[in-house]
Formats: C-alpha cells, sequence, structure tokens
C-alpha cells in the first residue's frame, strides 16, 4: 500500500498483531494490550490484509506531540480539525494558535468510549507534559468526564497559545476539535 502514511501502517501492525494472553500460552499476560507484549505476536499476513481491506484513519497532523512540535494552525476567525488519538501509541496532539485579545471557544468530539480532555496553554509555553512543566501557563482546562470537552476563555494577552488534546484513558480513534476565535466587537454585539 505505497500511498499509507506512517501512522497507518504503524496501526496496522499493532492492531493486526496475534494476542498473547493465557490461551495461547503466556500465564501473566491479559487479554488484549498488557505490559509484558504489548499488542503481541506480530503478523504481517493480517496487517497487510488490514491496510488493504480498511486502512486505519490517517493523521496529518502528526508528528505534533509536544510544544516545540505542535501544529501550527492559521485561521483569522478558527478552525476544524480531524485527527486521531491513541492511549497507547499516542495520548497527546498540541497545536499552535495565534491569539488576540478576546474569547476563544474551543470544543472536543474525542474518540468514542475514552475520557478526552482539552487544554489551553499560554504564549512561553515550553512542554505539556512531563516533570517540567509550568502549570501557571495552563490558562483553561475543560473538566467534563467522557469525551465531549469545552473551553471558553476570554484572552487578555495576544500571542501563540497551545491547545492540547489528551485522551486519559485505553481507548483509540477520531476526534474533532473546533475553535473559534471572536473579536471583543463582536462580543459586545453578542446577545446574553
Amino acid at each position: 500500500e505505497p500511498s499509507a502514511t506512517a501512522d497507518q501502517v504503524a496501526n496496522a501492525l499493532t492492531r493486526s498483531a496475534a494476542d498473547a494472553d493465557p490461551d495461547t500460552g503466556c500465564v501473566r499476560c491479559s487479554i488484549g494490550h498488557d505490559a509484558l507484549t504489548g499488542w503481541g505476536l506480530l503478523d504481517v499476513a493480517n496487517a497487510v490484509r488490514r491496510l488493504s481491506d480498511s486502512p486505519p484513519d490517517s493523521d496529518r497532523y502528526e508528528a505534533n506531540d509536544e510544544a516545540s512540535i505542535a501544529a501550527s494552525l492559521w485561521g483569522r476567525k478558527g478552525q476544524r480539525i480531524r485527527a486521531t488519538l491513541d492511549y497507547w501509541d499516542d495520548r497527546v496532539d498540541v497545536y499552535k494558535i495565534k491569539l488576540r485579545r478576546g474569547q476563544v471557544v474551543a470544543r472536543l468530539k474525542g474518540p468514542i468510549g475514552a475520557n478526552s480532555n482539552l487544554f489551553l496553554w499560554k504564549p512561553g509555553t515550553q512542554r505539556i507534559g512531563g516533570k517540567s512543566v509550568d502549570r501557571k501557563l495552563l490558562a483553561a482546562q475543560s473538566k467534563s468526564p467522557g469525551s465531549i470537552e469545552r473551553i471558553r476563555l476570554n484572552v487578555t494577552r495576544k500571542g501563540w497559545y497551545y491547545l492540547v488534546v489528551k485522551v486519559s484513558t485505553p481507548g483509540s480513534g477520531r476526534y474533532t476539535l473546533r475553535y473559534r476565535k471572536r473579536p471583543r466587537a463582536e462580543l459586545r454585539a453578542t446577545p446574553r
């Protein structure tokens, strides 16, 4: 499949593997993905069939897992992004957006069956994950359980912000992220 992207091939290889579990001789392995064997034993023929029959969703924004390699998004009023997350291989996607003063609204419809989170980090953010994260740079985060998330924030400082989508429970799949920029004049004109 010469048109397959690297993330599609990786997904096909892992998801088509033959599971290693107690029934197949791995007494300490659990069914499905586990710490001992990952996805299981490689099955190349099954992976090729999977790519030919129903290729996994491609993610044109990869790799975008940290602030330093975030996918830059342009758009005067906002944008809609369709991409993928995977709890085991790609838990976080980071998007760099330029904001002016006013309101930003972001909505996430995450992978079905997995808990997703949405974050907005302020200009100056160097790292999104790990121990050296400066939590004072977190501008907003969603608080809802499940896969539907929302952030609304009145931005007071212009600059490059980081919109972060994260899957926090086992699961994978496609998500849709929409964000809108609303200038102050539009905010005053909008009835409550």
